[in-house]
């Protein structure tokens, strides 16, 4: 997901699509309630968004992107499974009579996907620092973290574990397990990883606030909240 990263940022430095730049700062955040005004607003500047969305199977078998109701845009790509990724694109128009948005896809990427499990015995003791970022947030069902943490020369796979299930009064507290296997500390590099999160207890259309706690890269304890629908 290393890769992700330094894509989006040579689309920022050197443009994308015709000498079409994409600020730093030019995303939409689904946590944020006024991301429906930012993507409204690309609509009539034409500049490309940073957006998260989920690549989605419609009843008559055709993939679309998936960024909130109001927001889907239509695939052209063979839908293989559901998957979380990161997108730029140019938002061309509203939603049409079947309620998809046009669009130009400039970039689109998998995210990296972590396990949640109810296993409260799988491994994962290595530190990691949750950047409090857009990336960083709860939509659609999914948790989204931008992370740093250390990477050797020659990285090893990092796996990452999501244990619910810990505390029995709270079916929304979870633990973040980073497992790094004992990859050398050779240098700190940011990460993006992902969790399907929806098969935590429904939360029949109301929002609940889930609890996330980890360990950083000092060795501390820490916590982060995040506001939580469950996926329909």
């Amino acid at each position: 997901m290393k890769r992700i990263l330094k894509t989006l940022f040579l689309l920022c430095v050197f443009g994308v699509a015709a000498g079409c730049s994409v600020a730093r700062d030019n995303y939409a955040d689904p946590s944020l309630p006024n991301s429906d005004y930012a993507l409204n607003s690309a609509v009539r500047t034409g500049e490309p968004l940073s957006l998260l969305i989920t690549v989605k199977q419609a009843e008559d078998g055709s993939a679309y992107l998936y960024y909130n109701d109001q927001y889907r845009f239509r695939y052209s790509e063979p839908f293989v499974r559901q998957f979380r990724a990161m997108s730029v694109m140019q938002i061309t128009s509203l939603a049409d009579e079947q309620g998809y948005c046009g669009c130009n896809l400039i970039y689109l990427e998998a995210l990296d996907e972590g396990d949640m499990t109810y296993d409260a015995s799988v491994p994962g003791s290595d530190g990691l620092d949750i950047k409090d970022v857009w990336v960083t947030s709860v939509s659609d069902g999914y948790l989204t973290i931008q992370y740093d943490t250390w990477w050797g020369e020659h990285p090893v796979k990092h796996d990452f574990h999501l244990v619910a299930g810990l505390d029995p009064d709270n079916p929304y507290s979870l633990e973040l397990r980073h497992d790094a296997h004992s990859d050398p500390h050779s240098v700190q590099s940011e990460g993006i990883v992902c969790f399907d999160i929806n098969d935590l207890p429904d939360t029949q259309g109301e929002n609940r606030l889930i609890t996330l706690n980890y360990r950083k890269i000092s060795g501390d304890s820490a916590k982060m909240t995040f506001v939580f629908k469950t996926r329909q």
